[in-house]
């Protein structure tokens, strides 16, 4: 009795591992894809040919924009966190300002002597170097 078992117990794993093999390779046979087995990614969409950002950057005596580090804007290296807390930050832009001015003025950096918080588009589709359209929300001394 206890090879039979054993037999039907390798039967049922074999039969259960077909399924499962069957079930994830059905969206490459059956061109359905959809929930709970699906081959994308899960916030793929459609993107925008335009991007808008919240952020702050610097300015010198000379009145050049400077790109400022993640670091100084949002006290963080993640760029992901770093676009969300600036995000969140530009509904207090004073304060925001205040902040990242601080933070400037205590990494030792001379060059910057404003911080100005923008909201930037950007045109994907042309891979910018600088934004399409800088909206100046908010502007502070270091």
């Amino acid at each position: 009795m206890g090879q039979r078992t054993t037999r039907l117990t390798r039967a049922r794993l074999a039969l259960a591992s077909l399924v499962a093999v069957g079930a994830i390779a059905s969206p490459a046979v059956t061109g359905h894809d959809g929930f709970p087995i699906s081959t994308q990614p899960m916030y793929a969409s459609t993107r925008s040919d335009t991007a808008v950002f919240v952020t702050a950057v610097g300015v010198d005596s000379a009145g050049a924009v400077r790109r400022l580090p993640t670091p100084i804007i949002a006290a963080t290296d993640d760029p992901l966190v770093a676009v969300q807390r600036s995000t969140a930050a530009s509904a207090d832009a004073a304060r925001f300002c205040t902040d990242v001015a601080r933070r400037i003025a205590e990494s030792g950096r001379t060059d910057i002597v404003e911080i100005h918080i923008v909201e930037e588009t950007w045109t994907l589709s042309a891979r910018p170097t600088e934004p399409s359209l800088r909206l100046v929300e908010h502007t502070c001394l270091v």
